[in-house]
């Protein structure tokens, strides 16, 4: 079995979703901070269709409105939950690598940690993707682990490298690009909420101004040029 087919087979054991985990789902909401993400989304995302990547339990779909929602993942188990939980979106069983879109024909992507699932050069492959699928004027907005951060994931996942994502997404076309530093906040503290947390929110934006490269996610952004010719 070739590398990158025993790395699908780990992160799909990982993403083996249980029934039970519907009664986690306000939790796991928390632990993604969907409070302070969502609205980010659905702001900066380009109208029209719009395409969840990596949607697993439908979290983040469910809360991305006024658009064609679009939900892809990799497990079965997942997407069943994700139709359940969310009823305004479609949802596609996919792979990130073989994305099952036409060129042009999608407005806007979106993740929130699950580019750093592929191997490095798979996620290169993905933003090749994405620009050719996008239509002109399309935008991409990806929420990913920081490879710098003292507490990332080891293998088999790959957390994003600020500078080598920026210098990739020129190599492919994008424009306006813009890669902040945000959440701050230890997982720990997030899955226990309460006073702690709230105290952690208002520190964290002090460090989200001051750009610490430590941080524990990247947020991407970026353009493709509404000049470029069809």
């Amino acid at each position: 079995m070739k590398s990158d087919e025993n790395h699908k087979v780990l992160i799909r054991e990982i993403y083996r979703y249980r029934p039970d985990i519907q009664r986690q789902l306000e939790l796991r909401k928390r632990v993604g901070r969907v409070e302070k993400f969502a609205p980010i989304f659905n702001k900066r995302l380009r109208k029209g269709i719009t395409v969840d990547l990596g949607c697993g339990t439908g979290i983040y779909t469910k809360e991305i409105h006024s658009r064609t929602i679009v939900g892809i993942d990799f497990s079965l188990e997942g997407l069943t939950i994700a139709q359940e939980y969310c009823h305004h979106a479609l949802f596609v069983l996919g792979d990130l690598e073989y994305l099952p879109f036409r060129e042009n024909s999608i407005d806007s992507f979106f993740s929130f940690c699950s580019v750093y699932c592929l191997l490095p050069d798979s996620q290169h492959k993905l933003f090749k993707e994405l620009y050719l699928m996008l239509r002109n004027n399309g935008n991409i907005l990806l929420i990913e682990p920081n490879a710098l951060n003292p507490l990332a994931e080891k293998e088999p996942k790959y957390s994003l490298h600020k500078s080598r994502v920026e210098k990739k997404l020129e190599e492919v076309g994008f424009k306006n690009i813009e890669i902040k530093f945000c959440d701050f906040i230890p997982r720990f503290v997030v899955e226990r909420g309460g006073f702690t947390f709230k105290v952690f929110r208002v520190f964290e934006k002090f460090l989200e101004f001051l750009q610490i490269p430590i941080s524990g996610t990247l947020m991407i952004y970026a353009e493709k040029d509404s000049q470029m010719k069809q």
